[in-house]
């Protein structure tokens, strides 16, 4: 896994994160949904005004603790 083209190749991704996210939910993408390549898996929302926030991470991490974090961030984002 070169994390470095991962990155770079992650820019050209957002369009793509943007369509099947949305506001308000989490959405987990691994394997082929992944724009990303199937090597990491994507935990990803929407925020208000077109942003999108994303916890990149091995297929193996805590979803549960992700899907936290993003809720977090979302309620933060809103005050």
């Amino acid at each position: 896994l070169d994390v470095s083209r991962l990155f770079d190749h992650s820019e050209e991704c957002v369009p793509e994160l943007l369509d099947v996210t949305t506001v308000d939910e989490t959405t987990i993408l691994i394997g082929q949904e992944n724009p990303l390549g199937s090597a990491v898996a994507i935990v990803a929302t929407r925020l208000p005004r077109e942003r999108l926030i994303a916890v990149v991470g091995p297929h193996r991490m805590d979803y549960r603790q992700a899907d936290a974090f993003l809720n977090e961030v979302r309620e933060q984002v809103k005050v």
